[in-house]
């Protein structure tokens, strides 16, 4: 009887002890490695159309993988776990010894071109400093393919605030690959050209997120810090700071491509210009399908926009904009706070967009001879002075503006120029708008708020006010009064539900 109590006692105790250990296991999300195992809702997380709800569900469950992954304690390891760099057979990385055996090697000179890298496990970096992989100065360049699996490296800390191409890799070469890398919590902080995953690509970014904070002087991004080469389905969670130029996904992108990126981290440029949810800057390239939905705002400097600060010339499409934008002085768009060549094309807004001072669009904030074709904007548009619902000046004769609606409000919160498409036009042809927004100023219309010059082709808006003109004010020898000017500004006085039925209208 003793034996049989001392049984059931025992059973007891091992039910109990199951069972604590199953609801620790469900609380923690561990598997049975020690790994994290993502539930559906975390899976989420990674499906780029969710929104901020599962964004920041993930961080949380981000951080309680980072207490259950054991700390790199700061070693270098001596080799790479196995493997033999084919694509059958990958040099073998489990965790931070050998990963910093991998920088190590790439800062002695190896390449690895035409090898085979592979993560395997998730790496926690414990916060240890951190030596990237490559520097710029040296010519050591990593040209091999390096997959992550998607396992996550984190607990990254690099803070090199006095050196340039400062990122976990520094430079990716021209045939180079880094693929389904996941970071993490952590830091990085460099001078120029400072990126969460690569400082400088040369090759191709693809299915890469990063949750890092990253900070520099000049050029910084959430994954990329200099692109060449193409970034493709990347994410971005970390907040981005930089005193002249910060991106979500990029800082600057002097050539090559990025597409179907999305950005949901705050981006800052603290002192000068140039704030943008995909990039800082492009010189030249290509931005297509990418979103932004974080906060993008410059303090003291001009050119914030969603997509990107500054457009020397560049092409973007299909892209959209749901963060607030805020330029401290001036120049804010909802693509872009300028573009001066190039083409804007089937992007929408939907953030709020504001300066302090002036020239804030719905789409652009000064147009300079480039091209906006089929974009819409539907939130409220806020300047000082020279606020328009699509763009807010356009002033070089080369600029075009085609197939244009917008629903949003147009403030001038100085009580000077807002327009319900563009505030001030001098120059360029403006054809197929349609306006629903009200405008609010001294010098307001309906289409346009001023117009010195340029070219007014089929028009129209919508409103409740009989004494809104189509053009607010008007110095050239053509006709304000709208009714006497067919084919220049059009008044419809029925509402168009949706830019498609707008379109649809004009088009019959």
């Amino acid at each position: 009887m003793k034996r049989s109590g001392v049984t059931l006692i025992a059973l007891v105790i091992t039910v109990i002890v199951l069972l604590i250990l199953a609801g620790t296991a469900i609380a923690m999300g561990v598997s049975g490695d020690g790994l994290f195992e993502k539930s559906d809702k975390s899976v989420k997380r990674w499906n780029l159309s969710e929104k901020n709800e599962e964004i920041q569900l993930y961080d949380y469950f981000a951080y309680v993988e980072d207490i259950t992954l054991e700390a790199w304690d700061g070693t270098v390891g001596t080799n790479f776990a196995s493997g033999e760099g084919t694509e059958e057979f990958p040099y073998i990385i489990e965790n931070g010894e050998q990963l910093a055996y991998f920088a190590k090697t790439i800062n002695e000179g190896q390449n690895y071109a035409n090898e085979y890298i592979s993560i395997t496990k998730s790496i926690n970096l414990g916060m240890h400093e951190f030596t990237p992989a490559g520097a710029y100065l040296d010519n050591h360049f990593f040209n091999g393919n390096l997959n992550g699996n998607g396992n996550i490296i984190t607990g990254i800390n690099i803070d090199l605030p006095e050196t340039s191409m400062i990122g976990l890799i520094g430079v990716l070469d021209t045939n180079g690959k880094i693929s389904n890398v996941k970071l993490g919590n952590g830091n990085i902080n460099g001078y120029q050209f400072v990126g969460g995953l690569v400082a400088f690509n040369k090759g191709t970014v693809a299915n890469c997120s990063s949750s890092l904070d990253v900070s520099g002087k000049y050029y910084s991004g959430g994954v990329v810090g200099e692109n060449r080469g193409s970034v493709t389905n990347c994410y971005n969670t970390g907040n981005i700071s930089s005193s002249y130029s910060s991106g979500g996904i990029v800082g600057y992108l002097e050539s090559g491509s990025i597409k179907g990126c999305i950005n949901n981290g705050n981006v800052w440029t603290k002192e000068g210009n140039n704030a943008g949810g995909i990039t800082a800057y492009i010189q030249s390239g290509e931005i297509s399908g990418c979103t932004n939905n974080g906060k993008i705002w410059t303090t003291e400097g001009h050119y914030t926009g969603g997509i990107s600060g500054y457009i020397q010339s560049g092409n973007v499409s299909n892209c959209n904009n749901y963060g607030t934008i805020i330029a401290d002085t001036s120049y804010a768009g909802g693509i872009t706070g300028l573009i001066a060549a190039g083409t804007i094309s089937l992007c929408d807004n939907n953030g709020e967009i504001k300066t302090n001072n002036n020239q804030a669009g719905g789409i652009v904030g000064a147009l300079r001879g480039a091209s906006i074709a089929d974009c819409s904007n539907n939130n409220t548009v806020t300047a000082n002075n020279f606020a328009g619902g699509i763009v807010a000046t356009i002033s070089i004769e080369s600029s075009t503006v085609y197939n244009v609606y917008n629903s949003g409000s147009v403030i001038s919160e100085g009580n000077k120029v807002a327009g319900g498409i563009v505030a001030a036009g001098t120059k360029g042809i403006l054809e197929r708008a349609y306006n629903k927004g009200e405008t609010t100023g001294s010098i307001t219309g309906g289409i346009y708020g001023a117009k010195t010059g340029g070219t007014t082709l089929n028009t129209y808006y919508y409103t409740l006010d009989s004494n809104l003109k189509g053009i607010g004010s008007s110095s050239t020898t053509e006709k304000i009064d709208v009714d006497d000017v067919p084919g220049q500004v059009d008044k419809e006085t029925r509402l168009f539900n949706s830019r498609s039925d707008f379109l649809n209208s004009v088009n019959s």
